[in-house]
């Protein structure tokens, strides 16, 4: 886990990562780390609390550098605008802190069955189709 946990809108999720019987804290950063490599994580959850809290270069570094990782970004409301104000994470990578204990259980299954992570680079369509299945046909 990445972030300070101690903001209101993060509450639920660190619940949900403490007292969930599959998963395992193991380690809980203040700040995305220099050289990611080192971790050792099938799931990175980092908190966001304020839009420039991560730089994009940052960001984008520790992307590549955990490749085939699992990161969600758990943002609370004042947040809630990035994805057209600001570009820094992917949106396949970007959940409502509110809606993450019921997106972990879904993604836990994903996990169980093997199912890859959707890749930083995902269409629109592509996280349409992964969360709310795939378009009707015509």
């Amino acid at each position: 886990m990445i972030g300070p946990a101690t903001a209101d809108e993060h509450k639920k999720v660190l619940k949900e990562l403490l007292h969930h019987p599959l998963l395992e804290i193991v380690e809980q950063i203040p700040d995305l780390p220099e050289s990611p490599a080192t971790l050792q994580a099938h799931l990175i959850v980092v908190l966001q609390s304020y839009s420039d809290q991560f730089g994009r270069k940052s960001v984008n570094r520790f992307i590549e550098q955990t490749l085939g990782t699992r990161i969600y970004c758990c943002y609370g409301p004042w947040c809630a605008s990035d994805g057209r104000a600001f570009d820094t994470w992917p949106p396949g990578m970007r959940i409502p802190a509110r809606e993450f204990p019921d997106f972990l259980a879904v993604e836990l299954n994903r996990m169980k069955r093997n199912e890859p992570p959707l890749p930083p680079t995902a269409a629109g369509e592509e996280l349409f189709a992964r969360w709310h299945g795939p378009p009707p046909r015509s």
